[in-house]
């Protein structure tokens, strides 16, 4: 399993500590509880990637 955060949380993680001048020069550490298996992560891909595929189809372009 791994802990994806995803990047808007991340800006919203670095402007909150900008705002707070204790945190200067120290680790910030962002994570979340919704940890991930490599398997489903595959599993979004191929969703994705044969989402994709059709709606090119769709738009006339031939996927490659």
């Amino acid at each position: 399993e791994i802990n994806l955060i995803p990047v808007d949380r991340v800006v919203l993680g670095i402007l909150a500590a900008v705002k707070r001048p204790e945190s200067v020069g120290s680790r910030i550490h962002l994570a979340n509880d919704n940890r991930v298996t490599s398997g489903e992560i595959r599993n979004i891909a191929r969703e994705e990637i044969e989402d994709t595929r059709k709606i090119l189809q769709a738009a006339g372009i031939k996927p490659q």
